[in-house]
C-alpha cells in the first residue's frame, strides 16, 4: 500500500505491507524505495515492511526547512518521524540501510537506540569519509553542477556493479540508469554534502546491544570489503554475509543470496534473549 505522510511540512511517500514488527528498508544515494523490489519474495510474514522514499528521492521532496542544511541526521529524523508520528508504532523497529541509507540507520541507532530492535548495513560503512573520499565527492558535486543529474547517473551507475554482471546483464544496468535519470541534481548535491559532513559512527557498532548485520561485496569499490570486514568484528552479535563476486548492488546482482540472508536475519532477530549482555 502506497501512503503519503509529511516530514517538516513536505510530502513523505512510503510503501507499507504486512503486520508485526516494523522493518524499514532504507534506500541509498541516487535511488528510491523501488531499489528493493527484487527482494520482495524474501520479505517474511509476521513483519510490517515499510519502504520510504527519503527526502529528496522518488516522490518525496526536500522540505524548505532542510534544503539548505544537508545532514544525514535529517534523513534519520525522517525515519524516526515516520515510525513515531505517521505510524504511531510502539514496537522497536528493524532498520535495513543500503549505502547512504546505512548512514541514516547508524544515526538512528546512535541517537534513538530505544527505537531499534536490530539493524543491518547493506553495502554500507560506519566510518567517516577519508580525505581521499571527500575529494572524490567534491569532484562529483562539480560534475553534477556542470553536467546535470542525468549525465552523472549515466556515468556512475555502471561502476556500482561488478564487471561480469554489467557484461551479462546490460538490460538491468540500463534500466536503473533510465529509472533514475531524472533524479534532481540539487538533491544529489545535498546528499553528497550530507555524506561528507557525517560523523564516524564505529562506536555505535561497538556498543550495540541488538543484533547487527552486514552484506559485504567482495568487488565493492564504494565500500571496500576489507573495510567492512574490520567493522563486522565490532558488534557483540553480528550476522555477516560476504559475496565475493558482487560489488555494491547485491539486491540486484545476487538477490538469490542476499534475500534469504536478510530473511534469516529478520527471523533470527526475533529469537528470545538475542541481545548483548553487559
Amino acid at each position: 500500500m502506497h501512503k503519503i505522510g509529511t516530514f517538516h511540512g513536505a510530502p513523505f511517500h512510503y510503501e507499507i505491507t504486512g503486520s508485526g514488527r516494523p522493518v524499514v528498508w532504507i534506500h541509498g544515494f541516487g535511488e528510491d524505495r523501488r531499489i528493493w523490489d527484487s527482494l520482495k519474495p524474501y520479505r517474511p510474514s509476521g513483519f510490517q515492511h515499510i519502504l520510504p522514499d527519503l527526502p529528496g528521492s522518488g516522490a518525496s521532496p526536500l522540505s524548505e526547512l532542510d534544503i539548505h542544511h544537508p545532514s544525514i541526521d535529517v534523513l534519520a529524523d525522517s525515519i524516526v518521524h515516520l515510525l513515531q508520528h505517521e505510524l504511531g508504532t510502539e514496537q522497536k523497529a528493524v532498520l535495513i540501510g543500503h549505502s547512504m541509507g546505512g548512514y541514516a540507520v547508524l544515526s538512528v541507532a546512535e541517537r534513538y537506540p530505544a527505537l531499534v530492535h536490530a539493524f543491518y548495513l547493506f553495502h554500507s560503512t560506519a566510518m567517516a569519509d577519508s580525505a581521499e573520499k571527500v575529494e572524490q565527492r567534491r569532484k562529483s558535486i562539480a560534475f553534477i553542477r556542470q553536467h546535470g543529474g542525468a549525465a552523472f547517473i549515466a556515468q556512475t551507475t555502471p561502476n556500482l556493479f561488478a564487471e561480469s554482471f554489467r557484461e551479462n546483464n546490460p538490460d538491468i544496468v540500463a534500466g536503473i540508469i533510465a529509472r533514475y535519470s531524472n533524479f534532481p541534481a540539487d538533491a544529489l548535491v545535498w546528499y553528497y554534502e550530507a555524506m561528507i559532513g557525517r560523523a564516524d559512527r564505529q562506536e555505535v557498532l561497538k556498543t550495540a546491544r541488538c543484533p547487527v548485520g552486514f552484506t559485504i561485496g567482495g568487488l565493492d569499490k564504494a565500500v571496500p570489503a576489507d573495510q567492512s570486514l574490520k567493522q563486522a568484528s565490532l558488534p557483540g552479535i553480528c550476522f555477516i554475509q560476504v559475496l565475493e563476486n558482487v560489488a555494491h548492488m547485491g539486491m540486484l546482482e545476487d538477490p538469490g543470496q542476499t534475500g534469504p540472508f536478510l530473511e534469516k536475519f529478520l527471523l533470527n532477530s526475533e529469537m528470545p534473549g538475542l541481545e548483548r549482555r553487559y
